[in-house]
């Protein structure tokens, strides 16, 4: 599966900009910041400033309860 996260820009009032705390993308909107929690199983294949772009795979039964 591909995951894709696009922080919005509020009517172009504000730019998101991200970089990387313990690995992990953090995205930065005006004065709010989330952090993308993402499984050990979780590709990350590109982020920019506004965009991100993720896969994992997937099956039936396969996965654990988090």
């Amino acid at each position: 599966m591909q995951m894709i996260f696009r922080p919005g820009i509020r009517a172009e009032s504000c730019s998101p900009w991200h970089n990387r705390v313990q690995g992990r993308p953090v995205y930065h909107l005006d004065d709010l910041m989330a952090m993308l929690r993402l499984t050990d199983d979780v590709r990350v294949e590109r982020c920019e400033d506004e965009i991100c772009f993720a896969s994992f795979t997937t099956s039936p039964g396969g996965g654990k309860n988090r």
